[in-house]
């Protein structure tokens, strides 16, 4: 009997332990843990940027509207150079704020 257990333990069997096997499952585990936070933020930063182009995006339109209308405000666009010499531009602004974004165009005139 002794001899039987004796070749049960000591024999060379090819194959993992429990031990091993443990531990690859704990590295795999955190290896899925980081990859789905890093799956997580990403997706949460393209569902942002989108948002933000759609903002950006009827913001323009709402501009556009605005410049098509007539609904501007006549003004002059003041260019000063390094040496303090300074041009003015007679031209419209036209802004449009939506309380997401918020964007101006100046218009010169011909």
């Amino acid at each position: 009997m002794r001899t039987w257990i004796r070749q049960l333990l000591y024999t060379n069997q090819s194959g993992f332990s429990l031990v091993e096997l443990l531990i690859a499952m704990v590295v795999l585990v955190i290896a899925v843990t980081a990859f789905t936070g890093m799956l997580t933020s990403g997706m949460s930063g393209i569902a942002r940027a989108g948002e933000k182009s759609t903002h950006m995006y009827l913001s323009q339109e709402e501009l556009e509207k605005k410049i098509s209308t007539g609904t501007t405000v006549g003004t002059l666009l003041t260019v000063t150079f390094k040496d303090l010499s300074s041009i003015a531009i007679p031209g419209e602004t036209v802004e449009f704020s939506n309380g997401n974004v918020s964007i101006s165009a100046f218009i010169p005139r011909r």
